[in-house]
């Protein structure tokens, strides 16, 4: 908005030099350069170029005072004064000192507003004077009345963004909670049934309990070798901000799986494509460990225009492996969710996962 605003304003002030030209219309077409400047590096500097361009604001300010009783008339500059209280006061990484500061300043100011003014007739010819009585009295009012909604609009709207945020956030984590129990009903429930099996088989069969307990030891290894890959992509999640794809394979090596891997660099990747790609291939490695008996895992990211992961696991598909269904529907979502497309394919015993993303994200 104060981007395409201060472009305008350029566009005009330099029609108006065009027009007429003179030292004093010279003087501020170039601080309205300067503020056009200001707000095209907004976005990235809020801060900074506000100030700049209320410094600027602010000598405008005093021509106009230096000129009187002269009309210079009021330069449509002025209208990014209330402009930038309304994006401090909205804006969530400033601190509230901020906005609170320049609605002060602005209300100071608004004593020597252009519309204190008023055009009269002098013995040279027709000048400005200041209003004074009521006039004075309703325009001053005015001036604090609009200052103050400004603030008000701007602090209500942030506080529906960061209202707006928390609730994102929250449904996030339910989500995710959700998939941390759906992804622990797999690895539990299994394993659980076939434990009470054989204890219930040995309660009628002493002599089978050296054996029983034996399959037991098997199937409760196997169950804890299970849990173990899934608190490694769990416990993934204290690593956002590097998102290291070799720690995240560390893990699932120390937790017993088989696993080789191969990536490009990732640092240069937007942080939204980073995440997408740890948690692809995190849980690609929960399902193959979930899945599969003994498997040997193959683990490829290659970033060229696209960035293509490749994940082929060999070994047999272990009885009754069907889980909740919550596996390949959420890579697919995940993949989708930055343009990306997802393949799956199972032959024989070997699973081969594709996932390509797009470098940049929608």
């Amino acid at each position: 908005m104060i981007r395409g605003v201060t472009l305008l304003i350029a566009i005009m002030s330099t029609l108006m030099l065009v027009a007429s030209p003179s030292l004093l219309f010279g003087v501020e077409w170039g601080l309205i350069i300067i503020m056009a400047v200001a707000g095209w590096l907004w976005q990235k500097h809020p801060l900074t170029m506000g100030i700049i361009m209320i410094g600027c604001l602010g000598i405008m300010q005093i021509l106009f005072l230096w000129r009187l009783p002269n009309n210079m008339g009021i330069s449509p500059a002025f209208l990014l004064a209330p402009m930038i209280l309304y994006q401090w006061a909205r804006d969530k990484r400033l601190e509230p000192r901020w906005p609170q500061g320049l609605a002060l300043l602005l209300a100071a100011a608004s004593l020597v507003s252009p519309l204190m003014w008023r055009v009269h007739q002098y013995d040279f010819g027709y000048g400005l004077i200041r209003i004074h009585g009521i006039d004075l009295v309703v325009t001053m009012v005015a001036h604090w009345a609009i200052i103050g909604a400004i603030f008000l609009w701007g602090r209500s709207n942030r506080t529906t963004e960061i209202t707006r945020e928390r609730e994102a956030v929250r449904e996030a984590r339910l989500l995710e909670r959700n998939r941390i129990a759906a992804e622990v009903h797999d690895a539990l429930a299994h394993t659980l049934t076939l434990i009470r099996m054989q204890a219930s088989a040995g309660l009628y069969a002493p002599e089978q309990a050296p054996d029983i307990l034996r399959s037991i030891q098997e199937i409760s290894g196997a169950g804890i070798t299970e849990v173990r890959a899934i608190v490694a992509a769990l416990r993934s999640d204290d690593i956002p901000d590097t998102m290291d794809m070799s720690d995240v394979i560390r893990r699932f090596h120390d937790s017993g799986l088989d696993i080789t891997a191969r990536t490009d660099p990732l640092t240069d990747l937007p942080i939204r494509l980073r995440l997408a790609i740890h948690r692809i291939v995190t849980e690609t490695l929960v399902n193959v460990v979930k899945h599969q008996e003994n498997p040997q895992v193959t683990v490829d990211i290659a970033v060229g225009e696209c960035v293509t992961i490749t994940v082929v696991s060999h070994g047999p598909k272990k009885p009754d492996s069907s889980g909740t269904g919550v596996g390949l529907p959420s890579l697919d979502e995940r993949a989708q969710a930055v343009g990306g497309t997802f393949e799956f394919a199972f032959d024989g015993h070997t699973a081969t996962t594709i996932a390509q993303l797009p470098r940049e994200t929608p």
